[in-house]
């Protein structure tokens, strides 16, 4: 099981799931439940091709140290949205 920190932001009609810990990764949906679930998707397909190219896997952020505004300006997006600080967790070995 992996598990990583994920920032969820609403953007126009859309929620962003950001990962800090995967370089620009990110997925969106229509509601927070879709995001989350849309991400979960990234997330395990990304693990797979990590694992299929024998790359190394990213270590996850702490959540405590996570700095959502910051990612947010990373990624050229408004800071000053609302944003939720959640997890993502995936079967890696399936």
């Amino acid at each position: 099981m992996a598990t990583y920190p994920v920032v969820v932001t609403k953007e126009g009609r859309m929620f962003a799931v950001l990962f800090p810990d995967f370089n620009g990764m990110s997925a969106f949906g229509e509601t927070f439940e879709k995001a989350l679930d849309k991400g979960a998707d990234a997330l395990k397909a990304t693990w797979r091709i990590l694992k299929r190219d024998g790359e190394k896997f990213p270590r996850a952020s702490d959540v405590k140290r996570l700095d959502p505004v910051k990612i947010l300006q990373e990624r050229n997006l408004d800071p000053t949205r609302e944003t939720r600080i959640a997890a993502i967790s995936v079967d890696v070995d399936s």
